[in-house]
């Protein structure tokens, strides 16, 4: 297993979980650059396996797990889901320590 340290939690504007798979696949990446993907309906898809580098926060893919939101807000629904996963994750992946939101250009400790 890659030394994974950290999770990044990012949205994107994009009207669903397929149209970011297409276009990052049509960006000419083999796979969707997240590891997880939690939909407008709140329900969470794998995207890549967290044993392959993830393509989603330049300098930090290396060391860290990408979750993606779908969506321009995070509804009430997709930030259980969010909670559930993360927990999973620390339990699946207990060298996690460090959990970031990308947000106003810039990444931030989560609270």
């Amino acid at each position: 297993m890659r030394p994974i340290n950290k999770i990044i939690i990012q949205t994107v504007d994009i009207e669903s979980i397929q149209a970011l798979i297409s276009k990052h696949l049509e960006e000419g990446m083999p796979m969707v650059g997240f590891h997880y993907m939690i939909g407008k309906d709140a329900n969470c898809e794998l995207g890549r396996p967290i044993s392959i580098i993830g393509n989603h926060f330049i300098g930090e893919n290396a060391t860290s797990i990408g979750i993606v939101i779908i969506g321009k807000e995070i509804s009430t629904q997709q930030a259980s889901e969010l909670d559930i996963l993360i927990e999973e994750i620390k339990l699946r992946v207990p060298s996690v320590k460090d959990i970031f939101v990308f947000e106003d250009g810039k990444l931030k400790e989560r609270k």
